[in-house]
């Protein structure tokens, strides 16, 4: 397809390139032909280049082919930090911060640290594209117990377990696809993405504009 549409684009612009009659054969004509068509090629090049790339599609600079972030013994129960990475896998690292800030879970903001942690050395250290990482793996392991004593009522004791967690993140970068719908197996399209984008940057413009604050108000029962 690209080496049919470079064979159309060049000979249009060299049958448009013809010298002119009053020239005929002389080495003026001649001269004049090839200074125009040096010129015009020199304006399409750049056009056929660019579509070349977009054809040819987006491809991986990484130095590695995943990111990993560890955080030991996190003082949560590995059974409530599972909930938590069950939620994010397989989303975008930009969809699963978004899924976590909205969490009512308190303590999502570990797997959030982790995440965030993760993509900062994939893009500094790895050389990976931000926008394309992907939550490949989140979960999280036995920690330490800690045994602590809890009084009770006529004198008695009890034992309780003060239980922690070890959590792992692993973020990949996903290959491009010519027919890819969003970034991760789950979460927003990327047309989704980009319709917010544009939303927000509309209504950020608009109050700049009004000269008032970008944050949304917030509803109370009066405005309601």
């Amino acid at each position: 397809m690209l080496a049919s549409l470079v064979q159309r684009v060049t000979s249009r612009a060299v049958a448009g390139l013809r010298a002119p009659t009053s020239f005929g054969s002389s080495v003026f004509g001649r001269a004049a032909f090839s200074t125009a068509a040096a010129d015009e090629s020199a304006k399409v090049k750049p056009i056929i280049q660019d579509i070349a790339k977009k054809e040819k599609g987006w491809k991986s600079r990484a130095f590695k082919d995943k990111s990993t972030a560890n955080y030991k013994n996190l003082p949560i129960s590995p059974h409530k930090l599972q909930l938590i990475c069950r939620s994010v896998s397989g989303l975008s690292a930009r969809e699963a911060l978004a899924q976590l800030r909205l969490s009512s879970a308190k303590k999502s903001v570990y797997v959030a640290a982790a995440i965030r942690t993760a993509a900062h050395v994939a893009k500094n250290s790895f050389n990976m594209e931000k926008s394309r990482l992907v939550v490949s793996e989140a979960y999280c392991t036995k920690g330490t117990y800690y045994k602590r004593v809890e009084f009770r009522a006529r004198g008695r004791a009890n034992i309780r377990h003060r239980r922690h967690s070890h959590l792992t993140v692993v973020l990949k970068e996903q290959p491009y696809h010519p027919h890819e719908i969003r970034i991760g197996r789950y979460g927003r399209t990327i047309e989704q993405v980009r319709t917010t984008a544009k939303l927000r940057e509309a209504f950020t413009r608009r109050r700049k504009a009004e000269g008032g604050s970008t944050h949304r108000p917030a509803q109370t029962a009066e405005s309601e």
